[in-house]
């Protein structure tokens, strides 16, 4: 087989293009190996078709003569049909091959990198009876790292779906192109606008009196200060990450809370003037590509780097979505296409299905909570796919691997050099593939005070590190 293929001409059996294998051929072919393809049906057809290399989608021997040695066949597993719906059945019933893949027709058969791009993408593990018990989720209803098969089959640390499909496109003499570029993503979440100032004179004063009755009175003078102009908000920290950002070259993603307040919607009140500040100052920041550079030119952030951190009460309801898209966008005078779940609450295929309805068109919240590392087998974007809809849906995933809150809460980490060797080495990983590597802060956080102390000076180092290209490596205690 030729090397430097760029073309690839697929064959399936008549009518067996449905929605779920289409959605997988674009996955691998398109979003993974960036080659451009086409889809034949027969084997006839697919075997007189031009094309530089060919791959069967088949069972049949006629899949395997094709083109004269240079194509290459790939079993179905039997989960690319529509109309299977969820899945009622986990990864290891499946099949794998002798080296350890899954889905394969059996040990000697090859891997059906197609239903495995379906499967983890499509999160069907998360749809699984078994995903859905409390065992599985925490007191939020967010899906367990520790319940995962990212985590069972040790691929939680590294894009092992992506770098497996790249050695078999490799095997057969593709090459998988390079030029793409790792990228690093800084994203920056807005809980709480600012501390004490704009939150208007019954909610200021208010927290003020309680701070006295509980004897907190370097806090209470703290306040005074800052609501006279005398001492910056501590949560007003935008400056400092705006110019860590520029100073990198990877423009900042931000993603503003706007909900109706409640028990775990405990940010600024919409309608405050401080809130009102900060959408305005940071809507001031963007272009139409993503934030601005300090000689006026403009990163390549997207199409705007305002997102909405939809509520916790919002979750899967598009209503509600909708309603604080709409409030964002009057604040800020942009178009809102982006947003991230509050608390990282994201219940599939739900959550995905009314964002899509709310006119959103990017989802920035597939992460797991409690561990760093990848929910997803895919170290890029893609095209979100509802089983229960049985299509794709108009909206794209960009997972996130790291957060402050998961290194410090959750898996108890220092904000030391271990920790930061830990996150370096996971980066690496993406780089190889040449992926995004999405990082998670918010703006409190953003200060050496208690309880973030350190975690504002690990971010810059870390940003840092990413720019110089250091690799790192998990250090055992």
């Amino acid at each position: 087989m030729r090397g430097g293929v760029q073309s690839v001409v697929v064959g399936v059996a008549p009518g067996t293009l449905g929605a779920r294998l289409a959605y997988a051929l674009k996955l691998v072919l398109g979003e993974v190996l960036g080659v451009s393809y086409r889809v034949v049906e027969g084997e006839e057809a697919w075997a007189v078709a031009e094309g530089s290399v060919g791959i069967g989608y088949g069972p049949g021997e006629g899949w395997r003569r094709w083109g004269d040695g240079r194509g290459v066949q790939v079993v179905p597993s039997g989960l690319l049909v529509d109309g299977l719906g969820l899945p009622d059945r986990g990864l290891e019933a499946w099949g794998w091959t002798a080296e350890g893949l899954p889905f394969a027709a059996g040990p000697e058969r090859g891997c059906d990198f197609f239903a495995w791009a379906f499967w983890t993408a499509a999160r069907c593990e998360e749809l699984l009876p078994s995903a859905l018990g409390a065992e599985a989720r925490d007191g939020h209803g967010r899906f367990r790292a520790e319940a995962s098969e990212q985590v069972r089959y040790g691929w939680v640390d590294a894009p092992v779906f992506e770098q497996r499909v790249r050695a078999w496109a490799r095997g057969w003499g593709w090459e998988v192109p390079v030029g793409r570029g790792f990228r690093v993503v800084p994203t920056v979440d807005v809980d709480s606008a600012l501390m004490y100032r704009g939150k208007g004179w019954f909610r200021g004063w208010g927290g003020g009196i309680r701070q006295g009755l509980r004897g907190d009175f370097a806090g209470l003078r703290e306040r005074v200060a800052v609501v006279r102009g005398r001492q910056e908000d501590p949560f007003d920290t935008y400056g400092d990450l705006l110019a860590l950002h520029r100073e990198v070259g990877w423009p900042g993603r931000w993603f503003v809370l706007v909900a109706d307040r409640g028990p775990h919607d405990r940010g600024m009140d919409w309608r405050s003037d401080g809130l009102r500040e900060v959408v305005a100052r940071l809507a001031g920041e963007v272009g139409p590509e993503g934030e601005v550079g300090p000689g006026g030119e403009v990163g390549p952030g997207g199409e705007a780097a305002l997102g909405l951190h939809p509520g916790y009460a919002s979750h899967a309801r598009p209503e509600r979505i909708r309603q604080e898209k709409l409030r964002l966008e009057s604040m800020s005078g942009l178009e809102i296409r982006r947003a991230r779940q509050h608390y990282l609450l994201q219940q599939l295929p739900d959550a995905w299905e009314a964002l899509e309805a709310a006119g959103i068109r990017e989802d920035h919240s597939l992460g797991f909570a409690d561990r760093v590392g990848l929910r997803t087998g895919l170290a890029r974007p893609f095209p979100a796919y509802s089983v229960r809809l049985e299509r794709e849906l108009n909206l794209r995933v960009h997972p996130v691997h790291v957060m402050e809150a998961t290194l410090a809460r959750y898996m108890g980490l220092a904000p030391d050099a271990s920790t930061l060797q830990r996150v370096l080495a996971l980066a690496a990983t993406l780089r190889e593939v040449e992926g995004e590597f999405v990082t998670l802060w918010h703006n409190e956080t953003a200060q050496d005070r208690e309880p973030w102390a350190g975690w504002w000076t690990f971010y810059q180092e870390m940003l840092r590190a990413l720019a110089r290209g250091e690799s790192g490596r998990i250090l055992e205690p």
